[in-house]
């Protein structure tokens, strides 16, 4: 005997059979029991959602000489020749799309049924059908046969012209949800005798994305396997990655533990799991934790919040990117460190401002003055010595970058030009086309980054991916190393984000305007590393015996 697959094998045989349809079943059956079919509907959906199974319940119980309460009694003599009756015809859009085959279609559907009493016509994907077979079909829309049904499917209603569309009737299909799909699963494997827990279903359930087809299709899959279904089968077959995965992840993530963050994003690099999966399942799994935790934990709301925002912004990115999990660790990594940093010190961020004076007088010199607000937050008097050292030096390296950004970008605006900015845009651009072979890491870092101005001593580029930004910054000693080594030119770097450049850029529209002219300063010197330790060493041994370097 031949196998039939599943979802051949459970398609619905009745109105009462269908899942999840409940709204669209009751209307139809509503109009069978009063006598009110219309001439001519249209079903629209996502795949695996119903359309053509209706559509053949609802052909067959209109036909049935034996009709109970609106359902087919499956044992009169049409619904049993129901399956091979010439006056059912499902006809495929797709490869029947012509003006000729339509033109045929309605010339046959003017004939009397040869058996049953309506002759009903199922067309799947009407949305491919031309525009001369649409003109064609449209004459019998309007001037239906009392004997003819026209039940139309397709998954892109947008594409079907408003004229068809306002001679039929509509249904909507929507996605099947996860808990019908996951109870109608564990009624098909009792039947079918697969050994297979409730859990592993629900997770079918929620990679065939509402579609009760495509999870029986998965479902038939894995009960290939003699012994019992585990949550692992399916995600090695299908690349899959379990909500107990996304947990992990999460967690992970959460305690900032970057070592097992990048092993598993590389076990799921290894099995092929699509990111764009990967990312709705983080954002929904975030989602639902915010919902429970509405009146309780507010800092984690804000913390599952701005991991949403950058999952989001990841998304975006990806289309254009040849790599997209390594955006996502890149991102992800930069969200983990920014947090990591944020728990180290309270510190409120000191702001270094560069100010330059105007010019009082053609003889005299520009001076720009760079002022520090020194309001630090008072370290708690109490900690202990060894805990404030690390917190300090963080610090240090941030007031320095802060600075050294400030001070970079005047002083590429004290020497920019427009010839200058189109020379080095050119160079960048080759700069980068060269890294895809020599260093994919940085390649990915700039990928999408662009010059913005330029001096023959400075450059100011920017980055769309926030993220990103913070590793740029960390990299920048090593991609100006990188950009010398290819153009022999030896430039500084100064990297900002998109949002950060629009800022920067109207500052210096308004300066220009109000004849404010920009001059280079010295650069902030790189803050003295181990400078404690060192002094310590002086304290006991003499500064004769020390050598800091």
């Amino acid at each position: 005997m031949n196998y039939k697959v599943l979802y051949r094998k459970y398609r619905p045989n009745s109105f009462k059979e269908v899942v999840d349809r409940d709204n669209i079943v009751e209307i139809l059956k509503q109009s069978i029991i009063n006598n009110k079919t219309a001439h001519a509907y249209i079903f629209t959906g996502v795949r695996g959602t119903g359309k053509t199974s209706l559509a053949k319940i609802f052909a067959k119980t209109i036909n049935c000489l034996d009709i109970q309460e609106g359902e087919p009694c499956n044992k009169c003599e049409n619904c049993l020749a129901f399956e091979t009756s010439p006056d059912i015809i499902e006809i495929d859009a797709a490869s029947n799309n012509g003006v000729d085959e339509m033109r045929e279609l309605v010339s046959n559907s003017r004939l009397v049924p040869s058996s049953l009493q309506y002759k009903v016509y199922i067309i799947d994907e009407v949305h491919m059908l031309s525009s001369s077979a649409y003109n064609a079909l449209l004459k019998t829309l309007e001037e239906p046969v009392s004997h003819v049904k026209f039940i139309l499917a397709t998954t892109e209603i947008h594409k079907v012209p408003l004229t068809i569309l306002s001679r039929c009737q509509r249904f909507d299909f929507f996605k099947i949800s996860t808990e019908k799909i996951t109870e109608h699963l564990v009624n098909v494997s009792k039947k079918e005798k697969i050994k297979i827990d409730k859990k592993v279903l629900k997770e079918i359930a929620e990679l065939s994305d509402g579609s009760l087809r495509d999870a029986l299709g998965i479902l038939d899959q894995l009960s290939n396997n003699e012994e019992k279904v585990e949550l692992e089968d399916l995600e090695k077959t299908f690349s899959y990655i379990s909500s107990d995965k996304i947990d992990l992840l999460l967690k992970v993530i959460e305690e900032g533990n970057i070592n097992l963050f990048l092993e598993e994003i590389n076990n799921l690099i290894k099995i092929g799991t699509d990111v764009n999966m990967l990312i709705n399942k983080m954002i929904n799994k975030l989602k639902e934790e915010i919902y429970g935790l509405l009146r309780s934990n507010n800092l984690k709301i804000e913390y599952n919040k701005d991991l949403i925002l950058l999952l989001i912004e990841s998304q975006k990115s990806i289309k254009s990117t040849t790599n997209p999990y390594l955006l996502i660790e890149i991102n992800i990594l930069s969200f983990i460190l920014e947090k990591q940093g944020n728990k180290l010190t309270k510190k409120e961020e000191m702001s270094t401002k560069v100010y330059i004076k105007k010019e009082e007088d053609s003889a005299n010199v520009n001076k720009v003055n760079i002022d520090k607000d020194e309001n630090i937050e008072q370290k708690t008097k109490n900690k202990v010595e060894q805990e404030k050292e690390p917190i300090e030096k963080e610090e240090n390296i941030k007031d320095y970058n802060l600075e050294l950004k400030k001070v970079r970008i005047n002083n590429c605006f004290a020497g920019a030009s427009k010839e200058i900015k189109n020379e080095m845009v050119s160079h960048w651009k080759e700069f980068i086309d060269n890294l895809q072979d020599s260093n994919a890491q940085l390649f990915s870092m700039t990928e999408h980054s662009k010059v913005e101005a330029a001096s023959k001593k400075y450059l100011i580029v920017s980055a769309p991916v926030n993220g990103a930004i913070k590793l740029l910054v960390d990299q920048t000693e090593e991609i100006e190393k990188a950009f010398k080594t290819f153009s022999g030119t030896k430039i500084k770097l100064c990297f900002l984000t998109d949002t950060e450049w629009e800022i920067e850029k109207n500052e210096y529209i308004d300066n220009i305007k109000n004849n404010i002219k920009y001059i280079e300063v010295e650069e902030p010197k790189t803050p003295k590393k181990n400078q404690k330790a060192a002094d310590m060493a002086i304290d006991l041994f003499g500064e004769d015996s020390i050598d800091i370097r």
